[in-house]
């Protein structure tokens, strides 16, 4: 499965061009990993924790997430500035 999938819709007698972006969850879960957060799995989201760092990261268990969900769990992990 690719990191990123385009969707592309055509809607209406004009192109209207609507193009959303959709990011796999597996690739940031294993950066989780891999940095040293411990996870824990709730209901329908699991819960990383840094035993060094404060905070927590809360991810939806969903095949692929919207690109603004993809972009608060990189931002609240520290990826982004």
């Amino acid at each position: 499965m690719p990191i990123c999938m385009a969707l592309i819709l055509l809607q209406g007698k004009g192109v209207f061009r609507f193009a959303k972006m959709a990011v796999a969850v597996r690739a940031g879960v294993a950066r989780l990993e891999r940095e040293g957060r411990v996870v824990r799995h709730g209901g329908d989201h699991d819960v990383f924790k840094h035993p060094a760092r404060p905070g927590r990261i809360v991810v939806p268990r969903h095949r692929l997430l919207s690109i603004g969900v993809a972009r608060a769990i990189a931002k609240s992990a520290g990826w982004l500035a």
